[in-house]
């Protein structure tokens, strides 16, 4: 069998017999193996299958076969032993064994119709796909003991260490100490060595590609959170996954995919077959355009080190860290360039199918679970070339591309409202006259949703995931672990477990907090009851929603990411936690009252739930730190003789754990996060009286907080009450502040604006909000 790219016609016909392997004991092969008396075909099967053999002569055999395959037209052969034993060799326990022969079935050119008999669908199940044998330990699985009714999702880990490992031989590290309460150092090493024992993908199935293009994003989540000295593992495992990954990209091995007319620089998630639907399987030939998402294995690790100068000149493999992450970069733009000129219909900015498979643009298409994939791996590529200013023309297609889809998914998205709260509702295909999407593919989508929503580019607002919360909570969720086939209620889904994506919808608790309960707990027991170890997709969702949901009371959390600022793109590298309101005075006069520092006056305006005004940026310093102390978390400021104000940081923002103000970069983001495209000009003119006290609407004096309209964040007043102090000074001893205050005009009430005043300053137009960083559980 050639790998060369041209296409060879298999025919396979599985039968009842159990192969010529059955005949002969492992003494007898292993002798007439030292003797070469014996090197046939099925010879050759039969030792490779016999467990009895050693493994040196079961390697050698395999090697054989290998070239067998590849040299021989397998249509015409009669003997179809070395293709069932390869196939079952894939699914070996011994790695040694079970890759490599994974390596030459990923070879093999399978013709488009193949007979199959029934009792062997089990057998064709790991030929076709070998991956499995990955994700599906032989008879392990099946020896797990069910829970019991009364028996709690959360006792899973003792349940996990009776039955012993399972499918997955990383998931044994997966642990969960709850599934509720934060995220514990137990939780997140499990995670952390996980994904460090994660099985290297070598092959382009589905499982590691369509499935598992989350991973990537797993391992950057880790390598932000984990100790520094630690990152460089969590870096290399992502290289190691990239490089093998995008060594069995098609055009390396020259795998010619009929669907794209060429060999193809993709990962194709189907192995390009149709099964004979007479014998009653089917497998549906898939032409999907998700076969180019997956750029993400090698373009996440290329995005850490870029952005990383530091990590340039250290060597991995005796390569520079600079030298692998360009060479990710350009085999990330083979596939993306390629992708574009086939897929990307750009008098439209619309992604598209050419062979008429779910075109788009008002034809038979929805923008969703087949599109999403691609934008979401576009992601590090575009904040690559963005930070490091190169390839813009395509940064700005993509950009564009990405926004416009985005865009057609929501304009298919109905509203409507149901126990007066407003839901969705959008089709899966025009062609099947508008049918509602089913949920599971709509949990694909809210996969994919979720990391678009949280990059902050396309202006996918929190109203709308909501909405989509909305839905799952008050339309698809019946209760009792029951769900509805399609997202308009309609229905009833069977069997709806983590195999469906049901960790596609975790991350929605964020917005209505029921849903935990109702997809969580109803995972767990699915997962237990059927004998499944965890998911590390559900673990990882898990935690994710148990750290941002450990916010102080008060704060709002900011995902790091990037965002359109007054001040042009920025990125922050780490979360924040930002007050929903500016310092009241009521918060301030407690102060006051418990250290005995003088009030500051209120010009007669009131006080209580008003802003705090007539501070300076020392007494907006020195309030952090007393409400880090009275709260038992380190100070943050450290008094420093000859720094402006007399008082310094002591240590990078993301590290500090205790409160202070915000860095003049993170006000700028969460300003620019909060206002979406209207990033320069935010509120907009139209709706200025809606989200900001100014010149016209405060009657010439502050307001109480929060009484107008949030940013998407739930910040407000980020423009108009009082102006804020930042940490950061114009280098010649004054601090600036950002934000209009009540008594400017609507020209200069915008997230731009920002002024420079002394420390010891105060006015009664600038107040302070408080910030932090680190949140210890």
């Amino acid at each position: 069998m050639s790998s060369n790219g041209n296409r060879s016609n298999i025919m396979f016909i599985l039968s009842d017999n159990q192969g010529p392997w059955a005949l002969a004991g492992p003494a007898g092969q292993a002798e007439r193996y030292r003797s070469g008396e014996q090197k046939d075909p099925s010879f050759l099967s039969s030792l490779l299958l016999s467990q009895e053999a050693p493994v040196n002569m079961r390697e050698e055999a395999l090697r054989l076969l290998a070239e067998y395959v590849q040299s021989v037209d397998m249509e015409k052969a009669e003997n179809r032993d070395p293709i069932i034993a390869l196939g079952l060799t894939a699914r070996d326990k011994n790695e040694t064994l079970a890759l490599p022969a994974r390596e030459v079935l990923a070879r093999i050119q399978f013709k488009d119709n193949i007979n199959l008999v029934k009792n062997q669908s089990t057998l064709f199940d790991f030929i076709i796909n070998p991956g499995n044998a990955v994700y599906k330990g032989d008879g392990v699985a099946s020896s797990r003991k069910p829970l019991k009714n009364d028996e709690h999702p959360e006792k899973w880990w003792e349940h996990r260490k009776e039955c012993g490992p399972g499918s997955m031989p990383a998931d044994r590290f997966l642990v969960l100490d709850s599934i509720r309460g934060p995220m514990t150092e137990t939780e997140f090493n499990g995670l952390k060595m996980h994904y460090l024992e994660y099985a290297t993908p070598t092959i382009n199935l589905r499982n590691y590609h369509f499935r598992r293009h989350y991973v990537p994003f797993m391992g950057e989540w880790l390598y932000f959170r984990v100790k520094d000295d630690e990152k460089i593992q969590i870096l290399n495992k992502m290289i190691d996954m990239g490089g093998s990954v995008l060594a069995h990209r098609n055009d390396h091995f020259g795998r010619f995919m009929t669907q794209y007319g060429d060999i193809t620089p993709s990962w194709p998630h189907y192995m390009n077959m149709i099964i004979d639907s007479k014998n009653g399987y089917g497998l549906a030939l898939v032409t999907a355009i998700s076969d180019f998402a997956y750029t993400c294995w090698a373009s996440v690790p290329a995005k850490i080190i870029l952005k990383d100068p530091a990590l340039w000149d250290k060597q991995y493999q005796g390569r520079s860290y600079k030298d692998i992450a360009d060479d990710f970069l350009e085999e990330s733009l083979i596939t993306i360039n390629y992708f574009i000129g086939k897929y990307l219909d750009k008098s439209k900015m619309m992604y598209a199918q050419p062979d008429g498979f779910y075109p788009i643009e008002n034809q038979n298409m929805i923008a969703s679970n087949r599109i999403f994939p691609v934008l979401v791996s576009t992601l590090p590529l575009i904040e690559i070339f963005e930070e490091l200013n190169i390839h813009t023309d395509t940064k700005e297609l993509l950009d564009k591309a990405n926004a416009a889809i985005i865009n057609e998914f929501w304009n298919y998205a109905t509203e409507y409202e149901v126990n007066g709260k407003t839901v969705y509702d959008y089709p899966a295909r025009l062609d099947l006259g508008g049918h509602s999407t089913d949920t599971g593919h709509a949990s694909f989508d809210a996969r994919c949703l979720q990391l678009l929503y949280r990059s902050g580019r396309y202006d996918i607002t929190g109203r709308q995931m909501e909405i989509y919360a909305n839905t799952l909570a008050d339309v698809v969720c019946l209760g009792n672990g029951n769900f509805t086939h399609r997202f308009n209620g309609t229905g009833l889904l069977e069997n709806f477990t983590y195999i469906c994506g049901i960790e596609g919808f975790i991350f929605l608790a964020e917005f209505r907090p029921e849903l935990y309960k109702l997809i969580v707990e109803h995972a767990w027991k699915n997962i237990c009851s059927e004998g499944r170890d965890p998911d590390s997709r559900i673990v990882w969702e898990i935690l994710k929603l148990k750290e941002i949901s450990d916010v102080p009371e008060g704060m709002v959390r900011v995902p790091k990411g990037t965002a359109a600022t007054a001040r042009g793109w920025i990125r922050l590298d780490y979360p924040v936690y930002v007050g929903k309101h500016e310092v009241t005075f009521s918060e301030y006069d407690r102060y006051c009252e418990e250290t005995g520092a003088v009030k500051p006056e209120d010009n007669g305006w009131g006080r209580g739930d008003r802003p705090v005004i007539h501070i300076t940026w020392v007494q907006a310093v020195e309030y952090a730190n007393w409400l880090s102390r009275r709260e038992g978390l380190a100070e943050a400021y450290k008094k420093e003789q000859g720094a402006a104000g007399g008082y310094k940081l002591k240590e990078s923002p993301e590290n500090l754990e205790g409160y202070r103000l915000l860095t003049s970069m993170e006000w700028d983001y969460v300003a620019g996060r909060g206002a979406g495209s209207r990033a320069s000009a935010y509120p907009d003119y139209n709706h200025l009286d809606d989200a900001a006290w100014y010149r016209n609407n405060s009657g010439g004096q502050t307001r109480p907080v929060e009484q107008l309209t949030p940013n998407r964040l739930g910040v407000f007043d980020m423009v108009g009450n009082v102006s804020e102090w930042v940490n950061d000074t114009d280098g010649y001893g004054c601090f600036y502040y950002h934000g209009s205050s009540w008594y400017q005009s609507a020209c200069v009430s915008q997230i731009s604006f920002r002024n420079v005043k002394t420390p010891s300053v105060s006015q009664n137009s600038i107040g302070f909000r408080l910030a932090r960083t680190r949140i210890s559980n």
